[in-house]
């Protein structure tokens, strides 16, 4: 018969095939670091769903999260309030947004701009994906069969004037 390694105040837990014994406070520090190391990491741009929120908070201004929730309802996106609290939250953050308090509510606004969202995101795809080579980028684009003539002049005559800010 086998030695039961158990006292009142642990419990068998199978480690690598062998049952062991282990105390609460243990297992909780293990699982506290599970979570953490499954954590999904932020980007420093914008996810889908926090660019949903930006689209709201851009096109009207200050918002409270009910205000958000509501503008996303009209659009058939569905989100709890603890939902978009949490989003919004996650962008004041990464500093894309600031809150202030307004009686009981926070209310949100945006202190990125949509063309500093955009050169954001393209400085981060452009460093993920192209080495930060602007001109490997630009052949990639350039290669695509379906720009249009027109979108390829267009182009050219930005490029020969030195830029420009596209919307």
């Amino acid at each position: 018969m086998h030695d039961n390694p158990l006292d009142a105040n642990s419990f068998a837990l199978r480690l690598e095939g062998k049952v062991q014994a282990v105390q609460p406070s243990t297992v909780f520090a293990s699982h506290i670091e599970w979570q953490i190391s499954m954590a999904r990491p932020t980007t420093p741009t914008l996810t889908e769903a926090e660019l949903r929120l930006m689209k709201v908070l851009w096109d009207r201004g200050a918002c409270s999260t009910s205000d958000v929730t509501e503008t996303l309802s009209e659009q058939d996106v569905e989100l709890t309030g603890s939902s978009v609290r949490t989003m919004l939250r996650i962008l004041e953050q990464k500093g894309y947004v600031r809150s202030t308090r307004q009686g009981r509510a926070r209310e949100y606004r945006p202190i990125v701009t949509r063309v500093e969202a955009r050169r954001r995101a393209l400085q981060y795809f452009l460093s993920r994906f192209f080495d930060g080579s602007r001109e490997a980028l630009l052949l990639n684009l350039l290669e695509d069969d379906e720009v249009e003539e027109a979108e390829l002049e267009r182009l050219k005559e930005l490029l020969s004037a030195g830029g420009g800010d596209a919307e």
